[in-house]
């Protein structure tokens, strides 16, 4: 038992002395200073965090991510409507050929939509389901790191 204990005691100086040399990373020569005051009354409002936890950074590029999957399957989806379109154009040319004007006409019709358009449009309603399961599954992580890192303030 007592040399466990003196093992216990070498790593509790190891782990002081590695978080020493943390802090000296952050506030220099200041680190190896003993301590004037009492230590800071840290309030922490857990309610708060956990409530606004979906503003996470790395959760609000989801945000951006799943706008932009959305655009993308309702074009695919308009792309299997019929569209035409109508273009004109003057031009005005060397005298010596004279100016023109032109007009064409366009007519998109889909064709074979079941192997054409739907498959495009059920790739892009999958990468929408990906792109939200992959939100929720950072919002699991990030939910279990909170309680983890709360459970550990608490103690």
């Amino acid at each position: 038992e007592a040399a466990q204990l003196a093992d216990r005691r070498d790593e509790l100086i190891r782990d002081l002395i590695k978080a020493k040399s943390g802090l000296r990373r952050y506030v220099g020569g200041e680190a190896d200073e003993p301590l004037v005051d009492a230590l800071p009354d840290l309030r922490i409002d857990a309610d708060h965090l956990r409530n606004h936890l979906h503003k996470h950074p790395e959760l609000e590029a989801f945000s951006a991510e799943s706008h932009k999957a959305e655009a993308e399957l309702r074009q695919a989806q308009a792309m299997k409507k019929s569209d035409w379109g109508v273009e004109l154009a003057y031009q005005r040319r060397d005298p010596r050929f004279g100016n023109m004007v032109s007009v064409q006409f366009t007519f998109e019709i889909p064709v074979s939509p079941a192997t054409r358009q739907d498959p495009l449009i059920a790739a892009k309603q999958q990468e929408l389901y990906r792109i939200d399961a992959d939100r929720e599954a950072m919002l699991r992580d990030h939910t279990n790191e909170l309680e983890s890192d709360l459970a550990d303030y608490q103690s």
